[in-house]
């Protein structure tokens, strides 16, 4: 276990946060050349008031595989947690490729990459955001990266879902100026213009459960690939608080 640095340990209503921090390199074979699983995680976890709920919500957010956690869910030793989830990534990573190899010991593109690194930023009084990037590649065109928040309410213990952010019928509302504000950046004039320049093809407009909660606005986010081409590239929308009034709880 290693401390975070000074700037994002800082405490809130007896909550702190910590880190586990793992730096590893599995071969695949004994070969000096063999391809390799590569792990770097720097894993942010709460401790104290309300900590397991959250460090529980944290996990099941998606910033560790779910695949690799079976059995794990509401397990309060964080630290247990990232052990069995690098323990089970590595061995499914040599139980499924190590055949591969001795099939072909030119296949190179058998290697593999792991990385996760956390920071914790200050949001609206009482919230703390952790921002988890997250990337992962095991061949093929490109890796995938993600970034997953988990914006914490350190007065209740408790990570804010999407759910607790609008008043009855402000969802709905919600999603019209998300697509309003596309539509906008995109220089179009319908949602089926926005469609046909690869934004929520084949599919429904919603608010994702990614985003931040800024001193004075809050920002959506869309991964690369979940609501467009990847060479699109993550979309990110953001409305300053004072436009959402009628919308928004006050957080």
């Amino acid at each position: 276990t290693s401390a975070l640095p000074a700037e994002l340990d800082e405490s809130a209503d007896s909550l702190t946060f910590d880190s586990i921090v793992v730096d590893t390199t599995a071969s695949l074979t004994e070969e000096a050349d063999s391809p390799v699983c590569e792990v770097k995680i720097a894993f942010a976890f709460a401790k104290g008031a309300g900590a397991d709920a959250i460090n529980q919500a944290i996990v099941k957010s998606g910033i560790l595989v779910p695949d690799y956690l079976t059995g794990m869910q509401g397990d309060k030793d964080m630290q247990a947690v990232v052990d069995t989830f690098v323990n089970r990534l590595i061995a499914d990573y040599i139980e499924t490729n190590k055949p591969l190899y001795q099939a072909d010991r030119d296949a190179h593109s058998l290697s593999s990459v792991y990385t996760v690194s956390g920071k914790i930023t200050d949001g609206p009084d009482g919230v703390k955001v952790y921002t988890a990037e997250v990337y992962q590649f095991a061949g093929g065109a490109h890796g995938q990266f993600q970034t997953i928040v988990n914006n914490i309410d350190t007065r209740k213990g408790k990570v804010i879902a999407l759910k607790d952010l609008f008043v009855p019928g402000g969802e709905v509302k919600m999603k019209e100026l998300i697509v309003e504000r596309m539509i906008k950046a995109e220089r179009v004039k319908t949602f089926k213009e926005l469609q046909d320049k690869g934004y929520f093809m084949d599919m429904e407009a919603y608010i994702p459960d990614n985003f931040i909660l800024g001193d004075k606005e809050i920002t959506f986010l869309y991964n690369a690939d979940e609501i467009a081409p990847h060479a699109l590239g993550p979309v990110h929308v953001t409305f300053p608080y004072s436009e959402l009034d009628n919308i928004m709880k006050k957080i």
